[in-house]
């Protein structure tokens, strides 16, 4: 995985170098992935020393996450961090997802049925929820329900989205 617009070249190319000997002697399957940290990007952003996207500016989002695809990721995630008020805006999104011909995903801020409902009808094909996780603070019976709960959203967005193909 390559975080595409930090400014450290360890999450361009050395973290693939060090991680590539003990992945072969795993024998773990490599999915090239592009990793593009949107506004507000909180810790990750921090850590990897990203250059965030910001939030209006879908073309920016859009020809990074392009860039990926033609340097050979099998895979786009949209990160706007762990916890972010939100996620990446459904225009941005749907932008991406028309741009590029490899899955989606989006991360950071899915913390509820609304926000994975908005993610997948904007053209998310793969959303992370562990926002939803962190916010049930351990209590697994309320992250069960929320999980249920985001399932039905995504089910029903994912219906919509596949009649209006």
């Amino acid at each position: 995985m390559q975080m595409l617009n930090s400014l450290d070249p360890y999450y361009l190319s050395g973290a693939q170098i060090t991680a590539s000997y003990p992945i072969k002697q795993l024998g773990l399957e490599v999915i090239p992935t592009s990793y593009i940290i949107v506004e507000p990007g909180r810790a990750v952003g921090w850590i990897g020393r990203a250059q965030l996207i910001p939030r209006s500016f879908d073309y920016l989002a859009g020809i990074t996450a392009l860039a990926g695809q033609y340097i050979g990721s099998h895979l786009i995630i949209l990160e706007s961090g762990g916890g972010a008020p939100e996620p990446a805006p459904q225009k941005m999104i749907s932008y991406v997802k028309n741009l590029i011909d490899v899955p989606l995903i989006v991360a950071g801020g899915i913390r509820n049925e609304k926000f994975a409902y908005k993610t997948v009808k904007a053209g998310a094909d793969i959303i992370h929820i562990g926002t939803a996780l962190e916010e049930s603070k351990g209590d697994l019976q309320k992250f069960a329900s929320t999980l249920k709960k985001i399932t039905s959203a995504v089910k029903k967005a994912g219906r919509e989205k596949s009649k209006t193909l």
